[in-house]
């Protein structure tokens, strides 16, 4: 092979903001129309479905009217952190406690001649949900980003009745995913390296998560270099093969580390607990965790609280 096939990566990365979002712009539209006007929103939807793209490319839109602050709650997950993102850092030394911080921030705020809006992705990971609601309090218009819609304890009555606009948003159909993949695709990879017909089963294996989709591809094209190979089309049936029978669980956990490429323990269990109510105990979990790495679909980094997962490059793809 003389050729790279992966010629421009980053059309393959989640990191990756498009100009527009094809098949999402009616949502687009209404969250921007509700940060222009300071509107509290809930966007919901299954992983993969665009929510945080639709919250970057809407704030990137209102930037020049307000002040935009993201929060990843599954890094950001108590009052005093998330409270220390939204400050200015010149300050933090000053302030040593919750009460404090919510004192020069009030402060603070009333000085702002901007709208202030605070987006807290993965609000449901949220290990001290009150902040939400202070920060409502305080005037700041709040838009909360992640899977549920209710029964979640950040999302109590008197949450609801000051978020009036809710957004939902669905799995990509496996026709909306291909032509997100092929539009990457001609971006991202050597024209004579791949197929529609690859794309298509990539679309149809991931369910309408866009994000599991392109990590998908990234590593077929990874493995076709390293293997030396001219086209997706000569490993994609080694890629795709799944020899082993894995339970509901570990199929969980297996995506969980395709979205997210490398996790902690500690987060890939935190993350787990959230996508599964029924989730089993520790002890269950590091079972789970050594049959993957048993079947060598996992690699594990580390020991014991230190440990980091991550896929294996040869590993197969459920």
């Amino acid at each position: 092979m003389s050729e790279k096939i992966l010629i421009n990566e980053i059309y393959l990365s989640i990191d990756y903001l498009p100009n527009k979002l094809v098949f999402r712009e009616k949502e687009l539209e209404q969250l921007v129309c509700n940060l222009k006007n300071g509107v509290s929103t809930l966007l919901i939807g299954p992983v993969g479905s665009g929510k945080t793209s639709i919250v970057r490319l809407a704030s990137e839109q209102v930037k020049h009217q307000t002040e935009f602050y993201y929060v990843d709650c599954a890094i950001y997950d108590t009052q005093y952190s998330v409270l220390r993102e939204l400050l200015p850092k010149t300050h933090l030394m000053i302030y040593k406690s919750v009460y404090e911080l919510i004192k020069y921030l009030t402060k603070y705020l009333k000085q702002n001649k901007k709208r202030v809006i605070v987006c807290f992705d993965n609000f449901n990971r949220l290990k001290e949900p009150e902040i939400v609601k202070k920060m409502i309090n305080m005037g700041v218009s709040v838009v909360l980003v992640g899977r549920i819609e209710r029964n979640d304890s950040v999302l109590t009555e008197n949450v609801i009745s000051h978020i009036p606009s809710l957004i939902r948003l669905r799995n990509y159909s496996n026709q909306q995913a291909l032509e997100i993949l092929k539009d990457r695709a001609r971006k991202a990879i050597l024209s004579s390296a791949y197929s529609e017909q690859i794309l298509q089963k990539i679309a149809e294996k991931t369910h309408g998560n866009i994000g599991r989709a392109l990590g998908i591809l990234k590593f077929l094209c990874l493995q076709a270099e390293v293997t030396r190979k001219d086209s997706l089309d000569e490993i994609k049936d080694e890629m795709f093969h799944n020899p082993v029978n894995l339970n509901g669980d570990e199929q969980v956990l297996l995506r969980i580390i395709e979205n997210t490429n490398k996790v902690s323990s500690s987060e890939l269990y935190k993350s787990y607990s959230c996508y599964v109510p029924t989730a089993k105990g520790k002890r269950c979990f590091r079972k789970y965790m050594r049959n993957l790495r048993s079947l060598n679909v996992v690699n594990a980094v580390g020991n014991n609280s230190g440990r980091v997962y991550e896929l294996n490059a040869k590993g197969c793809f459920v």
